[in-house]
């Protein structure tokens, strides 16, 4: 009982001391929904598709998936993607933006550069298929921008991006 009786005072102690000891917090009010803001509109976190996994699958061909079925017209256009090359500071290979640039609407995939296709009539997952081999052990990162859901308004902003390293 003298254990008990022990256990309990101590426990008391602690719990009529602790706000003493804890430093003061303070923290502001969110939003319900989180979003992101872009040029034309506020979203819904969760309306905006993102870059799942990025994936060599041949010599000239990286296949992406999304996290959810996107708008295909925005996604076969080369305009909304970006390779960026990790090593070297004039973009290499498949690369049209360099190590230390910024990607914008001048250095983007182009038609002549690749072609973007659907898998299967899927559309969460699409072929990029380059009209050259993507070097071995040349590292990149693929970005994605401005992709958005089948009938939803404009969105410029950041669909995720995936670092990938020639293979084959």
């Amino acid at each position: 009982m003298k254990k008990f009786i022990s256990s309990f005072l101590i426990l008391c102690t602690l719990m009529i001391t602790q706000p003493y000891f804890q430093s003061e917090v303070s923290a502001r009010p969110t939003e319900e929904y989180p979003s992101v803001h872009s040029t034309f509109q506020t979203y819904d976190q969760n309306s905006i598709p993102r870059l799942l996994k990025a994936e060599q699958i041949s010599a000239n061909q990286i296949k992406i998936t999304y996290d959810r079925d996107v708008d295909k017209n925005l996604a076969v256009q080369p305009a909304n993607y970006w390779i960026k090359d990790l090593k070297n500071e004039e973009p290499e290979g498949i690369a049209t933006v360099g190590q230390n640039c910024e990607a914008d609407k001048n250095n983007s995939l182009t038609r002549d550069i690749v072609k973007i296709e659907s898998k299967n009539g899927l559309l969460n997952v699409y072929i990029l298929t380059f009209k050259s081999k993507i070097p071995k052990g040349e590292q990149y990162k693929l970005v994605i921008c401005n992709i958005t859901v089948e009938g939803a308004q404009p969105y410029h902003g950041d669909n995720g991006a995936g670092m990938f390293a020639g293979k084959f």
